[in-house]
């Protein structure tokens, strides 16, 4: 997914998408309800639908929603490829709304 500039500059600030990944790495191995919790933060704040996800691990659209919404927890082998992805998207959109920062 490709950000515009404007999405970009709308988006959480730098410091929280920091503060996020750190989150996740805290989170990736702990219990059911706090690995949904940083689940369901952090596709808010890198405004990911359940589909995004859903299409990037091969699951369907309900069962990313059961994960965020506490219903049901991902597999714990599932969970580091989630950690993976998510912790993937916020890098690149940190840096990306660095970069439009540093250009402003």
């Amino acid at each position: 997914m490709v950000y515009t500039h404007v999405e970009v500059i709308t988006m959480a600030t730098t410091n929280e998408l920091k503060a996020y990944i750190e989150v996740l790495k805290k989170t990736s191995q702990t219990d059911d309800a706090a690995f949904n919790s940083a689940v369901a933060r952090g596709m808010d704040a890198l405004q990911l639908l359940d589909s995004d996800l859903a299409l990037h691990l091969g699951v369907s659209r309900p069962t990313v929603n059961r994960w965020r919404t506490g219903a049901n927890a991902p597999h714990p082998a599932m969970r580091k490829h989630i950690f993976d992805w998510l912790k993937n998207r916020a890098v690149q959109l940190s840096r990306a709304k660095e970069a439009v920062l540093a250009g402003s």
